[in-house]
């Protein structure tokens, strides 16, 4: 399978070339914890603003180096490949969170249209039972219409779910459609717009290898967090370790500890998936100018 032989490369690149787990720790220190978004999301959103025009260097820097050993190739000059990519990468990101952006606006507005209807025929039934009511005291019957105002409410409750799952869905259908876009830019020296289509095109094209390379790139993210944070919760629940907590610097230190694991992993699955990401983005390129 083409996807998981890529994978192996991009182990042997990490192994091979230390310099790209040196960027991979750059990219995530400079990256704000995903954690802050949901314990301090105003702070989380200032942090990323801030460093939204700086990683794209980091990235131009680990995405050159990876492509490097790949090709098997003399160190080409960062600085330079720096000041050639920076300004595209940083168009290409901008492009790319504004269309996830358009995508969710879109879905949210129409979940939001769906929920007033419900909620005025939720107030409508409302008045309905009011009269029902007054209806059923004069006949001693009960009348249904509460029953049915309870049930647009749980519908109500299902189409948020719904329209959150659609989303997300959405939204992994884009980023899966545009993978290879940042090194189109950063290896192929494609603008932004050539970088979208043909990733879109190797992604349509190569539906397998693409898709086999998508899944075990989560993968690879998911098991480095999952070790983090199941670091995290042994730390915080068990009691021995739980009890350095107490002290002032029993319990820096532990944090510090989490937090160190946690930047780490980030740098793992960086270090892999990135390499990653080019190692099948040029075995797709080679493939389809064969074709």
């Amino acid at each position: 399978m083409a996807a998981l032989r890529e994978l192996r490369r991009a182990f042997g690149t990490l192994v091979s070339h230390p310099a790209v787990l040196v960027l991979a720790v750059a990219l995530a220190v400079l990256r704000p914890p995903p954690a802050l978004r949901y314990l301090y999301g105003p702070i989380y959103l200032v942090l990323a603003g801030l460093t939204f025009f700086v990683t794209p260097v980091v990235l131009v820097a680990l995405l050159t180096r990876a492509d490097d050993a790949l090709r098997d190739r003399e160190p080409s000059s960062l600085v330079a490949a720096v000041k050639d990519r920076y300004a595209g990468l940083l168009v290409g990101n901008l492009g790319f969170v504004g269309l996830q952006f358009g995508v969710n606006l879109a879905v949210g507005l129409f979940a939001a249209l769906i929920l007033v209807v419900l909620l005025v025929v939720g107030v409508g039934l409302g008045g309905l039972a009011d009269g029902g009511a007054a209806t059923a005291t004069t006949t001693g019957t009960d009348s249904a219409l509460p029953t049915a105002l309870a049930g647009v409410t749980l519908v109500g409750y299902l189409l948020v779910l719904l329209f959150g799952l659609v989303g997300f869905g959405v939204n992994l259908l884009v980023d899966f459609a545009l993978v290879f876009y940042k090194p189109a830019i950063v290896v192929a020296d494609r603008d932004v717009g050539d970088a979208f289509r043909e990733s879109y095109h190797l992604v349509r094209e190569n539906l397998g290898t693409a898709g086999g390379f998508y899944v075990l790139r989560l993968a690879v993210g998911l098991l480095f967090g999952g070790i983090a944070l199941a670091l995290a919760v042994v730390v915080f629940s068990v009691g021995e370790l739980g009890s350095l907590l107490e002290t002032s610097r029993g319990g820096l230190v532990v944090l510090l500890a989490v937090v160190a694991v946690a930047y780490l992993s980030r740098s793992l699955t960086y270090a892999i998936t990135l390499p990653y990401t080019v190692n099948v983005y040029q075995f797709l390129r080679y493939r389809d100018e064969q074709a």
